[in-house]
């Protein structure tokens, strides 16, 4: 089966809109979630724990809408209702658990407790972002189930990403010598994420190859993600944190655009979905209402975080 002018049929398929809306999770959630698991591992002492805390405000951020949104409609498209909902279901109440968890840890965790909880946090955090990333690779290419090399790699590309954008962002809106230690943190695990996203995308495009009449696109794309890699690198490296987090936002969403045209190419070649049920559950479910809500909450709240002040903290020496 060869897809000739696949960008256009992209363009025209519903199809891709459900997948948008998972891959807008993934732009607003993976910051949060790499500094849940990376916070045992950066913060030293309690002033420390109490500055990664309020990091991680506002705690309930609406971006969970966003997979709950993309699941429902994809559960709805699913030509295969007999295995879909089941992981639907859990996926969204990992997702739900995580964020009462962090939630939780912003705003009710006592002091004394802080060091235990975070370290459930992490555990929690890790673990729901790598089920999701199983799932979310899975969607439109069911039949090689959730462990395989393209699952496998593209679950650490996400959370290797996560972690990366976290500690970026908390060397940005921090003091030192926590930001420091986040920086450091942004360099190592940014080649890492790299290399995991090229061998996913390289699988991939491989894969797609026999099926595609032109896959040169999909090449292009994970060659700009390298590139704007090292503008990341390279500007974190030089402590340009400002700049080095805009670069990475913009890496992420070049990341995203890939995995948003693969997943649905792999749906309109797999027959997985059916893009026709799209179009009668806008008919009857305020879909289109739901998305400018949604928009414009984690919009507010992206925007907040990014201007935020630096969450400063006394730092004691507990050597």
């Amino acid at each position: 089966m060869m897809i000739k002018g696949d960008m256009m049929c992209l363009s025209s398929s519903e199809m891709i809109i459900p997948v948008i809306f998972l891959a807008l999770f993934l732009f607003f959630e993976l910051q949060d979630l790499g500094i849940g698991i990376m916070a045992p591992f950066v913060a030293k002492s309690d002033e420390e724990y109490e500055a990664v805390r309020k990091l991680l405000r506002p705690g309930i951020d609406g971006n969970e809408l966003w997979l709950f949104l993309g699941l429902f409609l994809i559960g709805q498209m699913s030509m295969q209702k007999d295995s879909y909902p089941t992981m639907f279901y859990v996926v969204a109440a990992v997702a739900a658990v995580s964020l009462f968890l962090r939630a939780s840890v912003v705003y009710i965790c006592p002091k004394k407790m802080e060091t235990s909880v975070a370290r459930i946090v992490s555990i929690v955090s890790f673990i729901t972002l790598a089920f999701i990333g199983l799932f979310l690779f899975s969607i439109g290419n069911v039949s090689a189930g959730l462990l395989n090399a393209s699952g496998i790699f593209g679950t650490l590309w996400l959370l290797t990403a996560s972690i990366q954008l976290g500690a970026v962002y908390g060397a940005f809106k921090s003091v030192n010598p926590l930001a420091e230690r986040w920086r450091a943190l942004s360099l190592v695990v940014l080649l890492v994420s790299m290399i995991c996203f090229l061998i996913w995308a390289i699988i991939e495009i491989v894969s797609l190859s026999n099926l595609m009449a032109d896959n040169y696109s999909l090449c292009i794309m994970a060659f700009i993600s390298f590139a704007f890699s090292v503008i990341s690198f390279t500007v974190i490296r030089l402590r340009l944190v400002g700049r080095g987090l805009l670069a990475s936002y913009v890496l992420l969403l070049s990341e995203l655009v890939l995995f948003v045209f693969i997943s649905t190419i792999y749906g309109i070649i797999t027959h997985t979905l059916d893009e026709n049920s799209i179009l009668m559950m806008m008919e009857f479910y305020p879909i289109n209402v739901w998305m400018v809500v949604i928009a414009i909450w984690t919009f507010m709240v992206f925007v907040w975080k990014i201007w935020r002040k630096k969450i400063n903290y006394l730092w004691n020496d507990h050597i």
